[in-house]
């Protein structure tokens, strides 16, 4: 299962399709590529939202909050 359908899977709402499209394409820009963008995605912990994983935040249907975590790491690294 690749990225994106992991993150459709755990969203559970196929809605979301642009929200798991933009999620994805900025992991693997960061990351180099989807396998290590999809490791990333499930074990890193992001400590300024209570150190839970991207995956874990999707599950919760908080898509929102790690587009706005990348969206406001992208900003820094610019």
């Amino acid at each position: 299962m690749g990225l994106r359908e992991k993150m459709l899977s755990d969203s559970g709402i196929p809605g979301l399709l642009p929200r798991v499209d933009e999620i994805t394409n900025t992991l693997c820009e960061w990351t180099g590529s989807e396998d290590q963008a999809y490791q990333w995605y499930v074990e890193h912990p992001i400590a300024s939202l209570c150190n839970k994983t991207a995956e874990q935040l999707v599950q919760e249907k908080d898509l929102t909050l790690v587009l706005d975590f990348l969206r406001r790491s992208e900003q820094t690294t610019h």
